[in-house]
Order: structure tokens, then sequence, then C-alpha cells
């Protein structure tokens, strides 16, 4: 029976001692901040940080997507104001008590505002990207699963053509001589225009 009791006591002292050394372990993973996992919980914080990672790269990718965005529009923006400005200039140059002299500093005026858009439309760019001087667009990854739906596409458009013919248009007092239009839907070329 001393046996058996013996034997209970090394077996009841060698479990202590393994709970003991348990519970150090565990006050020191508490104080440390970092538990030991297993090989399948490692497996699964590891996914969980690789996943993360790519949200983060995802979360940038938006960011600088919406940087791009806001500029362009920003840019769009005011290139409408300006437009407005030009059209009021058109308007205001058919005034009939208007000189050549007058029409000539409307005309200064219409060709500054259209430099103007020029130059937003070339400076509306952001880490090498402008929406505003292409047709190209602007591909951003949204997702983390490298499939093509992950892929969103912001549209652009090209400003460069409405800067080349608002250079074109000038505000005189001069006639423009008769033009002959090649479509084939027009018969007869347009007669003379004045003012």
């Amino acid at each position: 029976m001393n046996n058996n009791i013996s034997g209970l006591s090394n077996t009841l002292a060698s479990a202590v001692d393994k709970v003991q050394k348990e519970m150090v372990d565990i006050t020191e993973q508490l104080a440390d901040g970092k538990a030991k996992l297993n090989p399948a919980q490692s497996g699964v914080v590891t996914r969980l940080v690789a996943q993360a990672e790519g949200f983060d790269a995802v979360q940038k990718n938006i960011t600088d997507a919406t940087s791009v965005i806001n500029v362009g529009q920003t840019a769009l923006t005011t290139v409408s104001e300006i437009l407005l400005q030009l059209q009021a200039l058109s308007v205001q140059s058919s005034t009939a008590g208007f000189t050549s002299s007058d029409r000539g500093n409307l005309n200064q005026t219409f060709q500054n505002l259209t430099q103007q858009i020029e130059n937003l439309i070339r400076d509306a760019e952001i880490n090498g990207h402008n929406l505003l001087n292409t047709n190209s667009g602007l591909q951003i990854t949204t997702g983390v699963d490298g499939r093509a739906t992950s892929q969103t596409m912001v549209a652009a458009t090209d400003l460069n053509n409405l800067v080349k013919d608002l250079k074109q248009l000038l505000i005189t007092g001069q006639e423009v001589q008769t033009k002959l239009f090649t479509a084939n839907t027009i018969a007869n070329p347009v007669a003379t225009i004045t003012g």
C-alpha cells in the first residue's frame, strides 16, 4: 500500500510541477504579450497577417486613387467655370458699341483664360497619373483575391483637344470671309459672317 501511495505521490508531484511550469509559462506570455501557438494556430495567424497586409495595400491603392480623382475633379470644376467665363466674353463681344480695341482686350482675356485651362489640365497630375489628358484611365486594385473583379477602372478624358479648339477661337471685330465646308450635309458655302 505504501508503494501505491508513494507512486501516487510521485504522479501527483509530477502533475503539480507540470501545472506550475505551465502557470509560469502563461504568466511570462501574458507579461510579454506573446502567446506560444501550436502549428495550426500559427498558420491561421500567418494567413490573417498576410490578409491584413493585403487589405492595407488595397487601402493605400484606394487612397492614392481618391487623391488622383479629387485633383482631376477639382481641375475639371475649375475648367467648367472658366468655360462659362469664355462664353460670357463671347457674348459680351457681340455688343454693338464695342470697338476693335475693346474686342482686342476681350480676346486677350479669352486667350489668358484658355492658357489657364491648359495649365489646369497639365497640372492635374498626382503620382504620375492625370485623368484629364489621357483616354487610358486609371486601373485600381480594390481586392485581395487577384481576380479581374478585384480591379476597378476609373475613366479619363483627354481635354487637350478642347484647348486646341479654344486656341483657334478669336474675339475680333473683323469679318470672317466665306468658308467652304466639305461635309456632305452642307450643300452651299457659308456666306460672309460679320462681327
